[in-house]
């Protein structure tokens, strides 16, 4: 799942003036099977991993360190979580979204990324984590994981927005 859509609940800030207020959304009930499938999707950044599996190519052929791209690419996917919603919220001409949400989302994207990443079947530091087969059952168990503890998050994310 992208970025993009892994951001499109975030709650927004109170409108400046001129600025159309965007109040937050919850998403779709669509029963249980969505509910399952967005659990394995919604933190799995594609527009970070496809890059970062470009660049494992690079550390093998011009014998950079993997861990560096690793790491440089964990703190990307952080940073580029929190631009990419300012530059639709930019876009859309909507008002800024709200801070607390929107760092807990980039945090848990770089998580999910830094155990996606692991997976990706060229990376050398699967012998790391015990190989291949337990970097693949950790991919598939982070999705899950942080979308509950997401789900709790943002609803206490909405109550303390609700008190003020």
């Amino acid at each position: 799942m992208s970025l993009n859509a892994l951001l499109k609940d975030i709650p927004r800030s109170k409108p400046s003036s001129g600025v159309v207020s965007d109040e937050p959304t919850s998403p779709p009930n669509d029963g249980a099977i969505q509910r399952v499938w967005d659990s394995l999707t919604k933190f799995i950044p594609t527009e970070v991993l496809a890059p970062y599996a470009a660049g494992l190519s690079l550390a093998s052929t011009q014998h950079w360190d993997p861990f560096t791209i690793y790491l440089g690419f964990i703190f990307a996917t952080f940073g580029l979580t929190i631009l990419f919603e300012f530059a639709k919220a930019a876009a859309d001409k909507k008002s800024w979204p709200a801070l607390p949400p929107l760092i807990w989302r980039a945090f848990a994207a770089a998580i999910a990324f830094a155990v996606w990443a692991l997976s990706v079947p060229t990376n050398p530091l699967q012998s790391s984590v015990g190989g291949a087969e337990v970097a693949g059952f950790l991919a598939m168990l982070v999705s899950p994981v942080i979308y509950a503890l997401d789900t709790i998050v943002m609803r206490l994310f909405e109550v303390s927005q609700n008190k003020q």
